[in-house]
């Protein structure tokens, strides 16, 4: 995959987990941990409930 492919993918991803996605909101009510994260490890997004479990705010993470 190429570079161009992997950073539309992740911008896709991102899109798709944004504060406004109803994904989201799911994700914060039922209190799930979850972190996305891109091909090279980087955070891209994070719940309320994993910055809980790491004892981190949400905006220690990048992304």
């Amino acid at each position: 995959m190429n570079v161009a492919s992997r950073a539309r993918i992740e911008r896709h991803l991102v899109a798709g987990i944004d504060s406004a996605s109803p994904w989201a909101a799911i994700l914060d009510q039922a209190g799930v941990a979850v972190a996305v994260l891109d091909a090279d490890f980087a955070f891209l997004g994070v719940s309320p409930s994993y910055a809980d479990a790491i004892g981190k705010p949400v905006a220690f993470f990048p992304g």
